[in-house]
């Protein structure tokens, strides 16, 4: 949805109409710029944020980023147009890509267990290896060659076009000789540890051959759906990066879609010198592998139809669940000292105590090289402090004849969504307070197999077992279901259901679907840790990880501090509201979502989703209320009568 507050709001010679992306630093705004005889062009613009616009690294950054975008002309590279600022306000102007980034179409593979054709995945693969090489082998205006180094390339920095166009963008920390400015000291390696490098995450010099590793990171996860260097713990992470093992990768890319295994097999060596020596040879080996690959007229409309997307008119008001979170594991890139000295050769059994964690922002003021003695100092970057964690006091249960064992959860004010520090997270998660004012009642677990057969006479379920969550139901069948129930216990139905018009009864007893505030709250249970009930997620969640997309009988895991089983993975959960942005300041008292809307939220993510995507904070809004896959399920909810 067009945000009221920026519709025909000018900045400068450009009309911003919406907002696209929002980071601690940076707004990027879909903006119109128009001209004489009705010219009109589409255009982004990245603002720099008034409150870090007079930090000089941040100025220098931007800086950099457009004299080594003004630099690069190809179709598969985002094209930057200019450089200025309106009175105090610093900007790009760049191409707008009407599409959606590489990481939206990942997570969608995954998350509906459907692999994408290998005439697709070598399309965008050699596309991207194109745009790399116009990068890698870019001059400046004399003629000199400019030495670029992405040094983050992942998911998240690859777009995708309506048309079926590859574009590698995002080149704020590129390493160049043409840099005006040095925004960090020589040994400081930047990037996105699960996508960096052996060389990068040991902070040793880089040339081209570092984006190649990264390259054929993204494109073996293209192939399979999973990363290839993933654990919840940084240092593991760390590790596996250093140590390249990547034998079980090439096997799975070997069912899929064997004719990449060698082209990955050279890009993911652990030395540079054993890589492909350019993008452009990985993209020639990638053309002779699969010489059947996808065109661009082909590409576009399966990209469209995999993603249920359409291109958007200027004059469209945008649907409101319309933004593509960035990386659905690590979106936050992390700065690092040199860390030979963290990863010496000795065995690693796992994190210690004192370890980094990839749950926080890090940043190292001092790593000695590799084989200096002397010991180093890890600071965590400082977290916003937002709400001190509380254990709850013993909370009444409440049993049903038929109905899931509930807790009652307390009426409170608490903070919703995420700090920018947070690991994994996404551009709609923004913080605001919110306050409930009566308490509700929560199932304990998701609604099981066993609860929905006996009450509806039925099992829509893809793996079948009476202990596991149902799932493969719709909104509408979850509502459904609450009115039985409702009736089956002597409840009040919440519901009136008119067909595909539903209406919510506030002050009926019966069963119902919580709001998205309402699950956010039991979820946290006065804490803020990153998943429910722990920051580990192998405590607490079923994802794909541990799961291989299955789901699991319910309450195996260890519960959140109010008792609820599950909030993390295992099924997403159905609730009441339309998907739609957060305010901008505290929401209203019990918000419940956008009056109307195309979509519906799901909360918790499934066994099919990454770690990052069972965090507490984390929002589905890409499904429509009529939608029924294997990874949406439901956990009731009940008013308390005269609570408030």
């Amino acid at each position: 949805m067009i945000d009221p507050a920026l519709q025909h709001r000018r900045f400068g010679k450009y009309l911003l109409i919406e907002i696209l992306g929002k980071g601690a630093n940076a707004h990027v705004f879909r903006a119109v710029q128009s001209g004489a005889m009705g010219f009109r062009k589409e255009v982004a613009v990245k603002q720099i944020l008034p409150h870090v616009a007079g930090k000089e690294s941040v100025l220098h950054g931007l800086i950099n980023e457009a004299r080594i975008a003004g630099y690069l002309r190809h179709r598969n590279v985002v094209e930057v147009y200019e450089f200025d600022k309106v009175d105090d306000t610093y900007y790009l102007a760049m191409e707008y890509v009407p599409g959606f980034p590489l990481s939206a179409l990942i997570a969608r593979s995954r998350r509906r267990m459907t692999p994408m054709p290998p005439r697709m995945v070598a399309s965008i693969a050699a596309q991207m290896c194109d745009g790399l090489h116009c990068a890698h082998e870019a001059c400046d205006e004399n003629g000199r060659p400019l030495g670029m180094v992405h040094r983050d390339i992942k998911p998240g920095n690859v777009m995708l076009t309506f048309g079926g166009v590859v574009k590698v963008m995002d080149f704020g920390v590129v390493k160049a000789a043409s840099n005006l400015f040095t925004t960090s000291s020589a040994d400081v390696t930047k990037g996105t540890p699960i996508y960096m490098s052996p060389e990068q995450v040991r902070g040793h010099r880089l040339d081209r051959r570092s984006d190649l590793f990264s390259l054929g990171s993204v494109l073996a996860e293209l192939v399979t759906g999973e990363v290839v260097f993933l654990d919840d713990d940084l240092m593991a992470v760390l590790h596996m990066v250093d140590r390249a093992e990547i034998d079980p990768v090439l096997a799975a890319v070997e069912e899929r879609m064997p004719a990449l295994v060698p082209v990955l097999r050279l890009a993911l060596q652990r030395n540079a010198d054993d890589r492909f020596p350019s993008a452009a040879e990985m993209g020639k080996a990638i053309r002779r592998a699969c010489p059947d690959r996808a065109d661009d007229e082909e590409l576009g409309p399966w990209l469209m139809e995999f993603m249920d997307a359409r291109p958007r008119p200027i004059q469209t008001v945008l649907p409101e669940n319309d933004l593509f979170a960035d990386d659905p594991l690590i979106s936050q890139m992390v700065t690092f000292q040199d860390l030979g000295h963290l990863l010496e050769d000795e065995e690693y059994d796992g994190p210690r105590e004192g370890d980094p964690s990839p749950h926080d922002t890090l940043r190292v003021d001092h790593l000695p090289l590799e084989g200096d003695t002397g010991q180093h100092d890890p600071v965590r970057a400082a977290s916003v402090e937002v709400e001190a964690p509380s254990t709850p006091g013993p909370l009444r249960k409440v049993r049903h004849r038929r109905g899931p064992e509930m807790v009652e959860i307390p009426a409170r004010e608490f903070w919703m969504g995420s700090p920018e520090v947070e690991i994994g997270r996404n551009p709609d998660e923004g913080l605001h307070k919110v306050r409930l004012r009566r308490p509700f009642l929560m199932g304990i677990t998701p609604v099981t197999q066993d609860l929905w057969e006996g009450a509806m006479g039925d099992n829509p379920s893809w793996t079948l077992a009476s202990d596991h969550p149902v799932e493969s139901i719709s909104w509408f069948q979850a509502v459904a279901l609450c009115n039985r129930l409702s009736d089956i216990e002597g409840l009040q139905p919440a519901y009136r259901i008119d067909g595909d018009d539903v209406t919510w009864d506030r002050e009926r007893d019966g069963f119902r679907l919580p709001t998205e505030a309402e699950w956010e709250l039991a979820a946290r249970a006065g804490a803020r840790t990153r998943f429910a009930g722990s920051d580990r997620s192998e405590e607490v969640a079923w994802h794909w990880r541990n799961t291989g997309g299955l789901t699991h009988p319910v309450a195996q895991l260890a519960p959140n501090e109010f008792g609820l089983f599950d909030m993390s993975g295992n099924v997403s959960e159905w609730v009441w509201d339309v998907y739609g942005r957060y305010p901008a300041g505290d929401a209203d008292p019990d918000p419940s979502g956008p009056r109307s809307g195309q979509f519906r939220v799901h909360r918790g993510g499934s066994a099919f989703s990454l770690p990052a995507d069972v965090r507490v904070a984390r929002r589905h809004g890409e499904e429509r209320p009529a939608d029924r896959y294997n990874f949406l399920g439901m956990r009731l909810a009940r008013s308390v009568k005269g609570g408030g």
